[in-house]
């Protein structure tokens, strides 16, 4: 699906990120839904360098913030000192 307006750019990153707060979704979709909202995020910093209105820079600033949630969602959970010393 091409995405060509930043609207339309704008929805879909809605929808990603509706998606990667669902507990259940496996971790291969989780990961396949972040490189999107990533090359996303991406196509509107393109659009934001050619000199856009203040709206389609608004819906830049929400691309950040899908790529950042789905990056959170994604991010490995680091071990606690007291389950490192159970584990030995």
């Amino acid at each position: 699906m091409s995405h060509d307006s930043v609207d339309e750019i704008k929805a879909r990153l809605k929808a990603i990120l509706a998606q990667v707060e669902d507990p259940n979704l496996p971790m291969d979709e989780i990961l396949a839904l972040y490189e999107e909202a990533v090359k996303l995020g991406s196509k509107v910093g393109e659009v934001v360098e050619g000199n856009i209105s203040e709206e389609d820079a608004r819906a830049a600033f929400d691309a950040d913030a899908a790529a950042a949630a789905a990056s959170e969602a994604v991010a490995p959970a680091e071990p606690s000192p007291e389950s490192a010393h159970s584990q030995e």
